[in-house]
């Protein structure tokens, strides 16, 4: 699948979600600043990622090059950029505000596309970080927010 395909996927589970709890949600235009709004409204925006693994290549002075491997994580990107074509060359140039948004729903997929976990962050959490990662076995600033959908339900009910 491709980041599209699977960024639908996430939205498709969100939804799925918000709807066993009572919470209707519906995909918005791509030209808003948010994936999902629901009735009531909230602005939700959905970011999807597979489990990673990187291993990169460093170079050393004496031995040549060593291989870093880090851990299994999921990464999610977080930044509202442009992307400009000049002399057939693309660029991306960030256009430096946050989104409009509520809540962010992070879907962490394992490789089989199965979601593992999601959080549930307010946007004055996340909003000013361009790149959010989150460990498969670390206990991050993030895990108090695994499994919050109460705070999208409460939400709703004010």
């Amino acid at each position: 699948m491709n980041p599209v395909q699977i960024g639908h996927l996430g939205e498709c589970y969100v939804m799925y979600s918000l709807a066993t709890l009572g919470t209707k949600a519906m995909k918005v235009p791509d030209s808003l600043d948010f994936d999902l709004l629901t009735n009531d409204p909230i602005k939700i925006e959905v970011k999807t990622g597979v489990e990673r693994v990187e291993v990169r290549k460093r170079p050393t002075k004496k031995e040549g090059f060593f291989c870093i491997t880090d851990r299994p994580h999921w990464q999610f990107a977080n930044n509202k950029s442009k992307i400009i074509f000049c002399n057939g060359n693309a660029k991306h140039i960030n256009l430096g505000r946050k989104r409009i948004c509520d809540y962010y729903v992070l879907v962490c997929l394992k490789i089989n596309l199965k979601v593992e976990k999601t959080y549930i962050i307010p946007s004055e959490v996340v909003n000013h970080r361009r790149l959010i990662k989150i460990g498969t076995t670390d206990k991050g600033m993030f895990e108090k927010y695994n499994e919050t959908w109460h705070l999208i339900r409460e939400s709703c009910e004010v």
